[in-house]
């Protein structure tokens, strides 16, 4: 296959995958469907007493049919958690995943970055930072968001990876 055909096939699958987003094909997509109430939810991610920037933060919840919100740090270790592009966090229990993962530069992969359509093979290639115990494989965080949502913060142990 021609590099030019693999780029068409590329954005045509992009553009099919827009289209179904539009059309309704997400979470909530379903006629009738309410989303969860939700919660402000928001905190500080350190480690070893030092903010970290560039952290994805994820909140899956424990029970079946509940839903995942996502957050990032700023640069004073500041996240807010969000879903489908609202604010908030529905109650209940959650595992939480970190993730920090950053380009050959050094500068941390951005949320947008790692859910973009378009990869780079080094996004791809990049390592996960986080220590065992935080990061997607191996998080044993977990956190309760009580039914007035408020500040969950986490204060963990180094070095990153």
């Amino acid at each position: 296959m021609s590099p030019r055909t693999s780029s068409m096939i590329d954005r045509f699958m992009k553009l099919m995958v827009l289209t179904g987003l539009a059309a309704g094909c997400r979470p909530g997509g379903e006629p009738g469907y309410l989303p969860p109430k939700l919660e402000p939810v928001s905190g500080t991610i350190t480690m070893d007493g030092k903010a970290l920037e560039g952290v994805v933060v994820r909140f899956v919840p424990m029970a079946e049919g509940g839903s995942m919100t996502i957050g990032e740090t700023d640069s004073k270790g500041r996240y807010r958690l969000n879903y489908v592009g609202m604010d908030g966090c529905a109650a209940g229990d959650y595992r939480v995943y970190l993730s920090y993962k950053t380009l050959f530069d050094g500068r941390p992969i951005s949320l947008q970055f790692q859910t973009s359509l378009i990869v780079s093979k080094e996004g791809m290639e990049a390592p996960e930072r986080m220590p065992e115990g935080y990061a997607p494989l191996s998080s044993t965080l977990r956190a309760t968001v009580p039914a007035s949502g408020g500040e969950i913060d986490f204060n963990l142990s180094g070095p990153l990876r």
